[in-house]
């Protein structure tokens, strides 16, 4: 009788083990168990060593480590497959509890509808950095015009229409002809309706601009008039600060309902933020080493932008406002009742602005904690001096009175808590008061 197969049952079907994985491939390095006799006892089935053999000791082996345990990788396949990275994005956005917030409305409507007008044109943005540098040539602003051949074109057209020459001058004679701060206005005053309005540039039968930039530059052209004669020599900074004024105000003319409302807030908001802004440099004088010089009126001057962007998305916000002062509630307190109706505040709508307009990125630190300058004072001392100038300039400026006795019930509001830290003589701050032009005050 022939021996019996071993591992066989009597019928001729081979045993099946469920706890012993199936065989490696024949290309597996690793030795087959011997075969069983006919007739030896079996077997109990062997679980996998975590000491490999002697013949094997200290053997790299595919898909095995040293120990003898296959790596997760290898487990079930002898393939190597690269392992799956999980962009950090994905996994922020993958956290179930951030996934389950709402977005803000508001943030979300100045992402969408006032960042990218924020973001003005280069060669808008190319004419104010220009002249935010005291080196600013005709050469300069010509070289940017013959960058951009339809406003080149545009320039000329309009110079060809008052000038009597007969020739036509060259580039760099029409800036100088024009006038530098002339020829900025007029490129700012095209391209900025074109970008916010929509409209084309249209010229008159008789060869004149139908929008005027006098009818763009609102803002802006205030802050020329009013800096004129007091030789700032970073009046083309302060400038520029005001440029953004003009850009919330002609977006936000197509987004509000009551446009007259709106249109008397953001004149409210200008002219707070000029005292505020000459309250500012008047304060700055009197502190040793001030940073930021540069950028002290325009700051100063945009600081509540925020407050306009969200009088123009929320239509119950200027009603807050007036509700805040009807309950007096204190300007340092109002951010925070500001945050928990809106889930937002101006500041932080402030900070991007300054971001998005890009000239004023070096210092939207300061905007955003311009109500807690304190929050700087380990971070940089520019930014903290700047930020604490700012916010007790716009104190003043909340419920501005010419001061000239200390114990003026109003004094008392100017220096709040938020200010402890911040060295200033209250008697500097009254001077600064007088000095305020009577057309703001």
């Amino acid at each position: 009788m022939p021996p019996k197969k071993s591992g066989a049952s009597q019928s001729g079907t081979a045993a099946v083990n469920p706890l012993q994985k199936p065989a490696a491939p024949s290309t597996s390095v690793v030795p087959q168990s011997a075969p069983v006799t006919a007739g030896a006892p079996k077997a109990s089935p062997a679980l996998p060593s975590a000491t490999p053999q002697k013949s094997l000791a200290g053997i790299a082996q595919p898909g095995r480590s040293r120990s003898g345990v296959a790596p997760k990788a290898f487990k079930n396949s002898e393939k190597t497959e690269a392992p799956v990275l999980t962009k950090i994005e994905d996994k922020v956005f993958g956290i179930p509890a951030l996934s389950q917030t709402p977005e803000n409305p508001i943030f979300i409507g100045f992402m969408r509808k006032v960042a990218p007008k924020i973001s003005i044109p280069e060669t808008s943005y190319n004419f104010l950095e220009s002249f935010s540098n005291i080196d600013v040539t005709a050469e300069k602003l010509s070289s940017i015009l013959k960058r951009n051949q339809y406003y080149e074109n545009q320039f000329l057209t309009y110079i060809e229409s008052v000038s009597k020459r007969e020739d036509m001058p060259s580039i760099e004679a029409a800036v100088v002809l024009l006038g530098m701060q002339n020829t900025r206005n007029l490129i700012l005053g095209m391209q900025l309706n074109q970008v916010l309005t929509g409209s084309r540039i249209e010229w008159t039968k008789e060869g004149k601009l139908k929008t005027a930039p006098a009818d763009v530059l609102k803002y802006s052209l205030k802050v020329e008039e009013a800096l004129s004669g007091k030789k700032n020599q970073y009046a083309d900074t302060a400038f520029a600060a005001a440029v953004l004024f003009d850009i919330l105000y002609l977006t936000g003319l197509g987004l509000v309902e009551d446009k007259k409302r709106y249109q008397t807030f953001i004149d409210s908001m200008f002219y707070k933020g000029m005292i505020s802004a000459f309250m500012a440099e008047e304060i700055a004088k009197t502190l040793p080493e001030f940073g930021f010089k540069k950028y002290l009126f325009g700051a100063a001057l945009i600081h509540d932008c925020g407050r306009i962007v969200m009088a123009m998305l929320d239509k119950s916000y200027l009603d807050f406002l007036d509700r805040c002062e009807e309950k007096q509630i204190p300007a340092s307190l109002r951010p925070y009742v500001e945050f928990k109706k809106y889930g937002i505040n101006h500041a932080v709508l402030g900070m991007f602005c300054c971001e998005y307009f890009k000239l004023f990125s070096v210092i939207e630190r300061a905007i955003l904690f311009h109500h807690e300058p304190f929050m700087l004072r380990s971070k940089s001392k520019n930014l903290h001096q700047l930020a604490s100038v700012i916010c007790l300039s716009s104190n003043v400026a909340n419920h501005f009175k010419k001061v000239d006795k200390k114990d003026d019930p109003v004094v008392a509001g100017w220096k709040g808590l938020e200010l402890s830290h911040f060295p200033v003589d209250i008697k500097n701050v009254m001077k600064a008061t007088t000095m305020i032009p009577s057309s703001f005050s």
